[in-house]
């Protein structure tokens, strides 16, 4: 009785021995099999999203630019009155050596930079830009002189009115169309925002003036 269950005992044992020896040998294939799945397909990098091409510098006034101007401009402005502000403490403390560095800053500092920043442009096409949107302005303002020019005859003969109107006209016509080139839609906001626009530019031209 004692040897069969000493058999028994030793032919359960080997039975739960063989059972456990072979589950890691099944795992150790799935383990081997998972690795070869994934060195079969290794994950792609996502790519990067692909910016847009700068504008030209040269390029024709866009839309959007006319924000951007306006915050390239009250960047300036801000930066332009902080330096003549440095003008007008050196001045007050009569310290010639600061007011000679302070005006210099406030002559040749470099506005652009920070300007085309704050208008998300680089500093080529922020010149451009602001050239352009200036020169609407100064272009327009002009032809309102003119025009206003033109109507104002009183204390005048009528011969010499009419001549006055001819010689008013005829200016009017050299003065090339301000608007020229642009497109509808760009023209229509230089028109909606011409006082906007043109207070900026006098506020930053005033600025450099008023230092002395």
């Amino acid at each position: 009785m004692r040897k069969t269950n000493l058999a028994l005992a030793m032919a359960l044992l080997l039975g739960l021995s063989a059972c456990g020896g072979g589950e890691p040998a099944a795992t150790d294939e799935m383990a081997d099999g998972g690795e070869t799945a994934t060195e079969a397909a290794p994950a792609t990098a996502p790519q990067a999203p692909t910016e847009p091409a700068p504008v030209a510098a040269d390029a024709a006034l866009e839309l959007e630019e006319i924000d951007a101007y306006v915050s390239g401009m009250q960047k300036e402005i801000e930066l332009v009155r902080a330096a003549g502000e440095k003008v007008r403490q050196a001045q007050a403390a009569k310290d010639e050596q600061a007011e000679l560095s302070a005006i210099t800053e406030m002559a040749m500092g470099d506005f652009d930079t920070p300007a085309a920043e704050a208008a998300g442009l680089t500093v080529a096409r922020w010149q451009e830009v602001k050239r352009k949107i200036t020169a609407t302005i100064g272009g327009v303002d002009t032809r309102r002189q003119m025009q206003e020019m033109a109507g104002n005859t009183e204390g005048m003969t009528p011969e010499q009115a009419a001549g006055h109107q001819r010689n008013a006209e005829a200016m009017l016509a050299s003065i090339p169309d301000p608007y020229a080139g642009l497109e509808p839609a760009v023209v229509e906001a230089l028109k909606t925002r011409h006082d906007e626009l043109a207070r900026l530019n006098a506020e930053s031209i005033g600025l450099r003036m008023s230092v002395r």
